[in-house]
Parts: C-alpha cells; sequence; structure tokens
C-alpha cells in the first residue's frame, strides 16, 4: 500500500464549500449510484459527505494520502471503509458496481492506465463515473500547483475511456 503519497494542493477545504455545485452533479450521477461504491481519491471526504444518503450497500473511500484518509469522517451507519493507497493496491477480488473520480482523474499522470485498471474493478453492468476539469485551454498555474496533470476536452476523455466499456453520458 502506497503510503508515502502527500498531495500537494490546499483548496480541499475551500472547494468542500462549493455547495451548489456539487448539488448539481450529484443530481447527474444519481442515477448510477447503487451497490458497492468505491470512491478513488477521496480526499478529506467531502464528496463522501453529499453523496452519504444515497442508494448503495457498501462505500470504500480509497485515499493514498495518510493525513487527507485521517481526516475522513464516515457518515454514520457503518457502510463506509477507508482505504489507504491506490487502485493499483486493490486485490482482483475487489469489484464495485460504482467507481467515481469525483476531480481526480487530473491529478494522475497515466490516466489511461488508471482507468483502465479502474473498469478492470468494475462488476458487469457497472458505472465509471469521471467528474474532471473541462477546456484544456484553461489550463493554468493554479492547476499546476494543486497537481493537475491536464484538463479535458471530450476527446481526450472518449480517448482515454477503457475498452468494452459504453459511454452513457457526457456533459
Amino acid at each position: 500500500v502506497m503510503s508515502g503519497y502527500e498531495y500537494v494542493g490546499g483548496e480541499l477545504s475551500l472547494f468542500e464549500k462549493a455547495v451548489r455545485w456539487k448539488a448539481y452533479w450529484r443530481r447527474r450521477i444519481a442515477p448510477v449510484m447503487r451497490g458497492t461504491v468505491l470512491e478513488v481519491g477521496a480526499g478529506i471526504g467531502a464528496n463522501t459527505k453529499v453523496l452519504a444518503d444515497m442508494r448503495y450497500r457498501r462505500w470504500v473511500c480509497l485515499e493514498p494520502d495518510r493525513t487527507l484518509a485521517a481526516s475522513i469522517v464516515p457518515p454514520p451507519g457503518g457502510r463506509h471503509s477507508i482505504v489507504i493507497g491506490t487502485i493499483s493496491d486493490l486485490g482482483p477480488q475487489d469489484r464495485f458496481d460504482t467507481v467515481l473520480y469525483l476531480d481526480v482523474l487530473e491529478h494522475i499522470a497515466d490516466d489511461r492506465e488508471e482507468l483502465a485498471r479502474a473498469a478492470a474493478h468494475l462488476n458487469p453492468g457497472g458505472a465509471l463515473v469521471v467528474l474532471a476539469p473541462a477546456h484544456a485551454f484553461l489550463f493554468t498555474a493554479f492547476d499546476r500547483e494543486i497537481g493537475h496533470h491536464r484538463r479535458y476536452t471530450r476527446r481526450a476523455l472518449r480517448a482515454i475511456a477503457p475498452a468494452g466499456l459504453r459511454e452513457r453520458q457526457m456533459l
């Protein structure tokens, strides 16, 4: 398990307060939230809280930064667990109905390989959800400072889609 990773950004507590934005994408992903959920890059648990009352059986917060993971307060009910590491640290038996990358994929250098690994952990009929910053032309020093490798265009996201998955919706 990766234990030496430290997140370089300091914006998570600020972005946690973007309640209207979070309410918007929450409505968009609600139809695929079910069963067992893997939240990759759970950070401080802000999105976990936003989605805590949705329908699912079990939720795994996967976070490689030990300090951030320690700050996650699982919602009540015993359905949540916290795992320190990356998707590469999961075993082949770890399968999910929904895998979430909520403002995370842009932080991962090899995004194509990352999504392929995520797809390998999906149950049949499962959903891989990616929320990422758009418009590559808007990439700035701020993006770099918080660890972004890129912003995405529709074409760029489609180009890294894992084989065998069907695009359901792109906004």
